[in-house]
């Protein structure tokens, strides 16, 4: 489910069928549906229904958030930071 909820291009359709089959994948049988809303509140998400089709959506701002930081400090970053450097043993 974390593979789901931390990619960027499912931000705008992460859908509850999307998160019940990567719980079911990962679990191998598929999760009642308010288990699945239980665990995904737990875990940091948000719900909303989406007023055009009235399917359940989930967004997990705070990872969001996180995801974008990251991506921003890469991006800042100079090619000597970027460098792994010598790995010692």
């Amino acid at each position: 489910m974390l593979t789901n909820v931390t990619d960027p291009s499912s931000r705008v359709r992460l859908t509850e069928d999307t998160l019940a089959q990567a719980w079911a994948d990962g679990a191998g049988a598929p999760p009642k549906p308010e288990e699945l809303r239980r665990r995904v509140v737990e875990l940091g998400g948000d719900i909303a229904i989406d007023e055009g089709t009235g399917a359940t959506r989930y967004r997990f701002a705070e990872l969001e958030a996180e995801a974008d930081a990251l991506e921003a400090e890469r991006a800042s970053a100079n090619e000597e930071e970027k460098r792994v450097g010598r790995v010692v043993f």
